[in-house]
Protein backbone atom coordinates (compact mmCIF):
# COMPACT_ATOMS: atom_id res chain seq x y z
CA UNK A 1 0.00 0.00 0.00
CA UNK A 2 1.33 3.38 -0.60
CA UNK A 3 2.15 5.90 1.83
CA UNK A 4 0.30 8.34 1.05
CA UNK A 5 -2.51 5.84 1.31
CA UNK A 6 -1.74 4.79 4.14
CA UNK A 7 -1.15 8.55 5.58
CA UNK A 8 -4.67 9.82 4.68
CA UNK A 9 -6.49 5.93 6.11
CA UNK A 10 -5.09 7.49 9.60
CA UNK A 11 -6.01 10.38 8.96
CA UNK A 12 -9.58 9.65 8.25
CA UNK A 13 -9.24 7.06 11.39
CA UNK A 14 -8.16 10.25 13.84
CA UNK A 15 -10.88 12.45 12.32
CA UNK A 16 -13.44 10.12 13.06
CA UNK A 17 -12.29 9.24 16.34
CA UNK A 18 -11.44 13.12 17.36
CA UNK A 19 -15.38 13.52 15.39
CA UNK A 20 -17.29 11.37 17.77
CA UNK A 21 -15.14 12.17 21.01
CA UNK A 22 -16.50 15.41 20.88
CA UNK A 23 -20.15 14.31 19.84
CA UNK A 24 -20.10 12.62 23.01
CA UNK A 25 -18.43 15.08 25.13
CA UNK A 26 -20.83 17.60 23.52
CA UNK A 27 -24.23 14.96 24.04
CA UNK A 28 -22.85 14.27 27.71
CA UNK A 29 -22.49 18.18 28.54
CA UNK A 30 -26.07 18.54 27.26
CA UNK A 31 -27.45 15.57 29.87
CA UNK A 32 -25.80 16.88 32.45
CA UNK A 33 -27.33 20.54 31.98
CA UNK A 34 -30.84 18.72 31.37
CA UNK A 35 -29.92 17.65 34.49
CA UNK A 36 -29.18 20.33 36.21
CA UNK A 37 -32.19 22.32 34.86
CA UNK A 38 -34.50 19.54 36.31
CA UNK A 39 -33.17 20.06 39.99
CA UNK A 40 -33.41 23.60 39.84
CA UNK A 41 -37.19 22.96 38.57
CA UNK A 42 -37.71 20.59 41.09
CA UNK A 43 -36.65 23.18 44.09
CA UNK A 44 -38.71 25.98 41.85
CA UNK A 45 -42.29 23.89 42.30
CA UNK A 46 -41.08 23.01 45.87
CA UNK A 47 -41.58 26.83 46.87
CA UNK A 48 -44.74 27.51 44.50
CA UNK A 49 -46.73 24.68 46.31
CA UNK A 50 -45.21 25.94 49.97
CA UNK A 51 -46.79 29.45 48.94
CA UNK A 52 -50.21 27.85 47.65
CA UNK A 53 -50.39 25.53 50.94
CA UNK A 54 -48.87 27.93 52.92
CA UNK A 55 -46.51 25.39 54.67
CA UNK A 56 -43.71 23.29 54.29
CA UNK A 57 -44.35 19.64 53.34
CA UNK A 58 -43.11 17.76 56.80
CA UNK A 59 -41.65 14.07 56.59
CA UNK A 60 -40.89 10.95 59.10
CA UNK A 61 -37.70 11.16 60.49
CA UNK A 62 -37.61 7.28 61.59
CA UNK A 63 -34.75 6.16 64.45
CA UNK A 64 -34.11 9.86 65.03
CA UNK A 65 -34.41 11.32 68.15
CA UNK A 66 -35.90 14.68 67.83
CA UNK A 67 -35.25 17.65 69.81
CA UNK A 68 -38.19 20.21 71.11
CA UNK A 69 -40.06 21.48 68.44
CA UNK A 70 -37.95 20.19 65.88
CA UNK A 71 -39.80 18.88 62.20
CA UNK A 72 -38.55 17.18 58.97
CA UNK A 73 -37.96 18.56 55.92
CA UNK A 74 -36.28 16.39 53.41
CA UNK A 75 -34.83 12.70 53.95
CA UNK A 76 -33.44 9.84 52.07
CA UNK A 77 -30.59 7.29 51.61
CA UNK A 78 -26.90 8.76 51.37
CA UNK A 79 -23.46 7.90 51.53
CA UNK A 80 -21.24 10.20 53.57
CA UNK A 81 -17.83 11.07 52.22
CA UNK A 82 -14.56 12.67 53.61
CA UNK A 83 -11.15 13.42 52.40
CA UNK A 84 -8.57 11.41 53.79
CA UNK A 85 -4.98 12.64 53.26
CA UNK A 86 -2.62 10.19 51.38
CA UNK A 87 0.87 9.97 50.27
CA UNK A 88 4.22 8.54 48.26
CA UNK A 89 7.29 8.88 48.21
CA UNK A 90 8.57 10.83 44.97
CA UNK A 91 12.12 9.19 43.96
CA UNK A 92 14.94 10.78 41.78
CA UNK A 93 18.07 8.73 41.15
CA UNK A 94 19.05 5.39 39.97
CA UNK A 95 18.40 2.02 41.33
CA UNK A 96 21.71 -0.33 40.15
CA UNK A 97 22.85 -3.98 41.86
CA UNK A 98 25.55 -4.95 43.88
CA UNK A 99 25.82 -8.82 43.17
CA UNK A 100 22.05 -9.96 43.76
CA UNK A 101 20.91 -6.97 45.87
CA UNK A 102 19.14 -3.43 43.89
CA UNK A 103 20.29 -0.36 45.83
CA UNK A 104 19.14 2.98 44.80
CA UNK A 105 21.18 5.86 44.56
CA UNK A 106 19.71 8.93 44.65
CA UNK A 107 16.93 11.10 46.83
CA UNK A 108 13.08 10.68 47.70
CA UNK A 109 10.47 13.51 49.12
CA UNK A 110 7.02 12.53 50.34
CA UNK A 111 3.81 13.56 48.02
CA UNK A 112 0.71 14.67 49.71
CA UNK A 113 -3.14 14.58 48.31
CA UNK A 114 -6.54 14.32 49.85
CA UNK A 115 -8.86 12.21 48.44
CA UNK A 116 -12.49 11.35 48.90
CA UNK A 117 -13.60 7.94 50.56
CA UNK A 118 -16.94 6.60 51.71
CA UNK A 119 -17.53 6.70 55.15
CA UNK A 120 -20.85 5.42 55.49
CA UNK A 121 -23.89 4.49 53.77
CA UNK A 122 -27.15 5.24 55.75
CA UNK A 123 -30.07 8.18 55.85
CA UNK A 124 -30.05 12.08 55.60
CA UNK A 125 -32.48 13.91 57.06
CA UNK A 126 -33.00 17.59 57.07
CA UNK A 127 -34.95 18.70 60.13
CA UNK A 128 -35.92 22.67 60.67
CA UNK A 129 -32.83 22.46 63.39
CA UNK A 130 -30.16 19.88 62.29
CA UNK A 131 -29.06 17.99 59.25
CA UNK A 132 -29.19 14.40 60.85
CA UNK A 133 -26.79 11.40 59.25
CA UNK A 134 -27.47 7.70 60.86
CA UNK A 135 -25.25 4.61 59.54
CA UNK A 136 -24.16 1.37 61.20
CA UNK A 137 -20.72 2.88 60.53
CA UNK A 138 -20.92 6.53 61.45
CA UNK A 139 -23.25 8.65 62.18
CA UNK A 140 -23.69 12.45 63.09
CA UNK A 141 -25.66 16.08 63.20
CA UNK A 142 -25.02 18.97 61.98
CA UNK A 143 -27.00 22.08 63.89
CA UNK A 144 -28.00 24.66 60.92
CA UNK A 145 -26.79 27.32 62.96
CA UNK A 146 -23.41 26.09 62.96
CA UNK A 147 -23.15 25.82 59.11
CA UNK A 148 -21.08 28.50 57.57
CA UNK A 149 -21.97 27.18 53.96
CA UNK A 150 -23.27 24.81 51.84
CA UNK A 151 -22.13 23.97 47.91
CA UNK A 152 -24.55 21.79 45.68
CA UNK A 153 -23.00 19.76 42.76
CA UNK A 154 -25.24 17.56 40.28
CA UNK A 155 -25.15 14.66 42.60
CA UNK A 156 -23.49 15.83 46.13
CA UNK A 157 -24.04 18.71 48.49
CA UNK A 158 -21.24 19.50 50.64
CA UNK A 159 -21.55 21.17 53.93
CA UNK A 160 -18.92 23.51 56.16
CA UNK A 161 -19.46 23.52 60.02
CA UNK A 162 -18.29 25.94 62.25
CA UNK A 163 -17.48 23.40 64.51
CA UNK A 164 -15.36 20.94 62.32
CA UNK A 165 -12.39 21.77 59.88
CA UNK A 166 -13.40 19.31 57.28
CA UNK A 167 -16.93 19.33 55.35
CA UNK A 168 -19.27 16.59 55.22
CA UNK A 169 -20.40 15.51 51.78
CA UNK A 170 -23.32 13.91 51.09
CA UNK A 171 -24.69 11.97 48.02
CA UNK A 172 -28.40 12.88 47.75
CA UNK A 173 -30.74 13.02 44.59
CA UNK A 174 -31.69 16.39 44.01
CA UNK A 175 -28.37 18.63 45.65
CA UNK A 176 -30.14 22.17 44.85
CA UNK A 177 -33.56 21.36 46.41
CA UNK A 178 -31.15 20.15 49.50
CA UNK A 179 -29.09 22.84 49.35
CA UNK A 180 -31.94 25.55 49.32
CA UNK A 181 -34.05 24.34 52.17
CA UNK A 182 -30.68 24.10 54.02
CA UNK A 183 -30.95 27.66 53.50
CA UNK A 184 -34.53 28.71 54.15
CA UNK A 185 -34.15 25.95 57.21
CA UNK A 186 -31.08 27.59 58.65
CA UNK A 187 -33.07 31.33 58.57
CA UNK A 188 -33.95 32.53 61.62
CA UNK A 189 -37.53 32.38 62.18
CA UNK A 190 -38.96 28.75 61.03
CA UNK A 191 -39.77 27.40 64.46
CA UNK A 192 -43.29 25.37 62.52
CA UNK A 193 -43.93 24.38 58.80
CA UNK A 194 -45.95 27.08 58.76
CA UNK A 195 -45.65 30.07 56.63
CA UNK A 196 -46.10 33.27 58.44
CA UNK A 197 -49.28 35.52 57.27
CA UNK A 198 -47.93 38.08 54.58
CA UNK A 199 -44.95 35.87 53.63
CA UNK A 200 -44.43 34.69 50.26
CA UNK A 201 -41.36 32.67 48.88
CA UNK A 202 -39.61 33.35 45.67
CA UNK A 203 -37.20 30.68 43.85
CA UNK A 204 -35.82 30.99 40.74
CA UNK A 205 -32.94 29.19 38.55
CA UNK A 206 -29.78 31.53 38.25
CA UNK A 207 -27.27 31.29 35.45
CA UNK A 208 -25.06 28.82 37.23
CA UNK A 209 -26.25 25.24 36.24
CA UNK A 210 -28.60 23.99 39.20
CA UNK A 211 -28.24 26.73 41.42
CA UNK A 212 -31.05 28.51 42.86
CA UNK A 213 -32.07 32.22 44.22
CA UNK A 214 -33.73 32.63 47.00
CA UNK A 215 -36.04 35.54 48.30
CA UNK A 216 -38.74 36.29 50.58
CA UNK A 217 -41.55 39.07 51.05
CA UNK A 218 -43.36 40.32 53.96
CA UNK A 219 -46.65 41.65 53.26
CA UNK A 220 -45.03 42.87 49.80
CA UNK A 221 -41.89 44.21 51.31
CA UNK A 222 -38.69 42.22 51.07
CA UNK A 223 -37.02 41.02 53.85
CA UNK A 224 -33.18 39.83 54.90
CA UNK A 225 -33.26 36.22 56.40
CA UNK A 226 -29.46 35.22 57.67
CA UNK A 227 -28.87 32.08 55.45
CA UNK A 228 -26.17 29.08 55.31
CA UNK A 229 -23.86 30.32 52.40
CA UNK A 230 -25.15 33.55 51.69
Amino acid sequence: MEPLVIIAIIALVWWAISAATKKAKQAEQRRLAEKARGQTAEACTYIEEVNRTRAFQTVLMQNVNSQKGEFGLLGETSTLFETKARSYRLYAGTRVKLGKMPLYLGGSKPVYYEDLVAAGEGDLHLSNQRIIFLSDKRSSAVALRDVVGIDASLDSITIHTSKRQKPFIFTVRNPAMWALLVKIASAEGLATPNLPAGRILHAEPTANPGEVHFSARQDGLEVTLPTAGG
